[in-house]
């Protein structure tokens, strides 16, 4: 039987950032809700 357990979030100071975004991603407003951020 699986079993996930969820953490606190930890925040990382000084990491690199991606360099591009993932292609299944897209920037942008959500085009149903602009409010919500993809």
């Amino acid at each position: 039987s699986p079993v996930a357990y969820v953490g606190r979030p930890i925040t990382k100071f000084h990491t690199a950032t991606a360099p591009v975004m993932a292609f299944f991603s897209a920037g942008g407003p959500n085009p149903t809700n602009p409010e919500i951020l993809k």
